[in-house]
């Protein structure tokens, strides 16, 4: 061999023994390649699946921190409202004005009570010595803010030196507005030497009602259950425990059309003293 001449690769001589005899996999060999391509595609379903797993619990624990936060912030809110001269108090204020068209200051808050999901407003438009009013809305605290969902009020004439007792009623809504209220109230004011109010269902029923001070005035609330009775029996007592006043609030007579439809009650302050106080 000359030192010029090229090395042949081992391979390059066996050419001449033509094509492979054994080109095509046996079963064995197909069996392997299948196993492999069923692990490789089991083990891209799994990645895939975690992939997927950890989006949907991503986008859960977001959605339910969102909604954490806004229930923080609603609860904090309401509770805030209830504070007078708060920056919330203002707020409900405003949204109370603006539902009812009121020019701006003619209406005062005089207390706020706070449910699960907003606040019962009590307010006064009027403040004569020989008169009454009290109105009530039912504000929902919403994301877009302070929402009107019911509401009422009343007024009338108040006789100076007289014990007063006037109350109303307001049937619940939920059946028309398909929404869940703390309706049934019954409410008023008491004017005179009354400390408290007892209302009393004539099926046995029997509450006291929540008093508060409201502009040369008292005013009182109390929740009245469907189930308590067609007549409400309310009466307020002075600081001895005795009856100085009564009035029998009839339900039925709210229910056949006694509010309007912006949920306004009218009526005219009535005093009927006890018997035993006359």
């Amino acid at each position: 061999m000359h030192e010029h001449e090229s090395r042949k690769p081992d391979w390059y001589s066996q050419l001449k023994e033509g094509p492979i005899p054994n080109a095509m996999p046996d079963a064995r060999q197909i069996g392997a390649i299948v196993d492999r391509a069923r692990a490789s595609s089991a083990r891209g379903k799994k990645v895939r699946l975690s992939v997927a797993l950890g989006f949907c619990v991503a986008v859960f624990l977001m959605i339910a921190g969102c909604l954490f936060a806004y229930d923080y912030d609603r609860k904090r809110d309401i509770a805030q409202a209830a504070v007078p001269n708060s920056a919330e108090w203002a707020k409900l204020q405003d949204a109370v004005e603006a539902f009812r068209r009121y020019p701006e200051g003619q209406m005062q808050m005089q207390y706020v009570q706070p449910i699960s999901d907003g606040v019962l407003v009590f307010y006064q438009r009027f403040f004569k010595p020989d008169e009454t009013d009290i109105s009530m809305e039912y504000m929902r605290k919403t994301l877009w803010g302070w929402k009107w969902i019911h509401g009422g009020g009343g007024g009338g004439t108040a006789l100076r030196g007289k014990n007063l007792l006037f109350g109303e009623y307001i049937p619940s809504p939920d059946a028309y507005l398909r929404t869940k209220t703390p309706f049934p109230i019954v409410y008023g004011t008491i004017k005179g030497d009354a400390v408290r109010v007892a209302v009393s269902g004539d099926n046995g029923y029997a509450a006291e009602a929540t008093v508060f001070p409201s502009g040369g005035q008292m005013g009182w609330f109390a929740y009245w259950p469907e189930s308590a009775g067609r007549l409400i029996k309310l009466e307020s007592i002075g600081a001895d425990g005795r009856v100085l006043a009564e009035k029998t609030i009839d339900t039925d007579e709210y229910r056949n059309g006694g509010m309007n439809s912006a949920g306004v009650t009218q009526a005219t302050a009535t005093t009927v003293p006890a018997k035993d106080s006359e």
